[in-house]
């Protein structure tokens, strides 16, 4: 058995809001520049460039930016 009070903890640095953010678009931007636009019946509910697209949206419009967003809310 374990005695997990023995295990010394680590702990590692965050990234900064700004840098998560900029990872999450760079991704979605790559999957919607590389993804298939649909898929044949037997692969049903696999990530598209549509549903890419779709999160990256989201993710400009919860932060408020991006193509089209010079303006405040």
């Amino acid at each position: 058995m374990t005695d997990f009070r023995q295990i010394k903890t680590t702990t590692s640095q965050r990234n900064s809001v700004e840098e998560v953010y900029a990872f999450i678009i760079a991704d979605l931007q790559f999957a919607g520049e590389n993804l298939p636009a649909s898929y044949g019946a037997t692969d049903v509910g696999r990530a598209t460039k549509g549903a890419a697209k779709g999160f990256l949206a989201k993710v400009y419009m919860y932060q408020k930016t991006g193509p089209g967003f010079g303006f405040d809310f």
